[in-house]
Parts: C-alpha cells; structure tokens; sequence
C-alpha cells in the first residue's frame, strides 16, 4: 500500500478529531488495529475500501489518493444529513468545516457532555437530564 494514502487518511481522520477507534466504527470495523494498519500502510487497501474510508472521512477518494488537495477549511462542504420524516427523504445541508468539526465532536463525546452540549443550546432542560438519571 502507498504510505500517503495512510498518512493522508491519518491527517483526515485527525483534522475531523476522530480516534482510530470512532474511524473503526464508522467503517464498520471491530477494533481500531486495522485503522492503526492501513494509516501505517500494513494493510493493502483495495479502491472499494478507499471509497468507503472517503465517505467516512467527508472527503473524496481523490483526495485520498493524492489526486486532489484538500479543501480549504473555509469552504463550505456539503453535508448529507438523512431525516427520518413520514415518507422524507434524505436531505442535503451545507455546512463550513468548522460547522461539521463541531457536530464530529458532539458524536464523539460521551453522554455526559452530550448532555451539557445540549442544555447550553436549549435542546434539553436540566428538568429532561434529571428524568433521564431517575
């Protein structure tokens, strides 16, 4: 395997704040020894495998592979975000990077945090987290 394709997910995964363990389960891997595998080019990646680790990382396979440059970190990306209304489809946002960090970090974050994240928007009272306790 190519060491940039590795170090090039590495960058991503590390730009996004994932852990090799979050980019595991993305990609729908037990453990994150084959992360670890491929971002140290121990691991043949097949172009099937590039593609999905490109969706994982709301990047494109060409960036991956070395074909493209990063986007800037202004540019707005666009963003699938699917909503699971009565008979709704998927629906596309455009979110900025920072925008898409932030929601990145909210997934990774633990259910505490979660919790602060989502009183100090107003999306959840102190009287909804103390049910939850009960």
């Amino acid at each position: 395997m190519d060491l940039g394709i590795g170090k090039r997910i590495k960058d991503k995964r590390i730009e996004l704040g994932l852990s090799q363990k979050e980019l595991a389960h993305r990609m729908g891997y037990k453990s994150e020894a084959a992360i670890s595998k491929v971002e140290h080019g121990e691991d043949n990646i097949t172009t099937d495998r590039i593609s999905k680790f490109a969706k994982a990382l709301n990047c494109s396979p060409g960036y991956l592979m070395g074909w493209e440059e990063p986007d800037s970190v202004e540019d707005p990306r666009l963003f699938e975000v699917e909503w699971r209304k009565r008979g709704g489809a998927a629906h596309q946002l455009i979110l900025t990077a920072e925008e898409e960090k932030i929601i990145l970090t909210y997934r990774a974050a633990d259910d505490v945090d979660r919790r602060a994240v989502r009183r100090i928007l107003g999306v959840e009272t102190k009287k909804d987290t103390d049910a939850l306790d009960a």
